[in-house]
């Protein structure tokens, strides 16, 4: 699979909790982010935490994520770029 850079994203999320000023109540939300993993691999450090992530995730992770399809083509991908 040669376009698995191009194909899978990765997503990341930033979650914050304010309190409200008024009411000192508490709001939280949730940003959510994705960029195709070929854009991630400019950054070793990037590399080896997606790596380190994907080889140690349970598999009933990998099932939930659907990831186990293309996981040998990520993993080749993500170790080329190392």
């Amino acid at each position: 699979m040669a376009n698995v850079g191009a194909r899978c994203l990765l997503r990341t999320e930033r979650q914050t909790l304010s309190r409200l000023p008024r009411t000192r109540a508490v709001l939280f939300t949730v940003h959510t982010y994705q960029a195709p993993i070929m854009d991630e691999v400019q950054d070793r450090e990037h590399v080896e935490l997606m790596l380190m992530a994907l080889q140690t995730a349970p598999d009933a992770m990998m099932r939930y994520k659907n990831i186990q399809p293309f996981y040998q083509h990520l993993i080749d991908y993500l170790q080329a770029h190392l």
